[in-house]
């Protein structure tokens, strides 16, 4: 939404708050991404992936979640932009 916002209806001079605003939204769902039992659930997801078929959206998803949680967790938090 805020993303949104800024490209149709940001104020003049809005644009450092905007960024603020993106910055803090963009480390908190980073942080709650890369929490561990994210990691547990995709890994108790492994057998339900392997009974389904491999081009199946559901087993799709699960690996597709499983690149990007495996990607984000080698980005530490603190690195992030603010």
């Amino acid at each position: 939404m805020l993303a949104w916002d800024m490209e149709t209806m940001m104020p003049p001079g809005g644009g450092p708050v905007r960024a603020q605003q993106l910055g803090a939204v963009s480390k908190v769902a980073h942080e709650k991404f890369i929490d561990a039992s994210i990691g547990r659930l995709l890994d108790a997801l492994h057998p339900y992936e392997a009974g389904l078929p491999y081009d199946s959206d559901e087993a799709a998803l699960i690996r597709v979640t499983r690149r990007d949680y495996e990607k984000a967790v080698r980005v530490p938090s603190s690195s992030r932009p603010r």
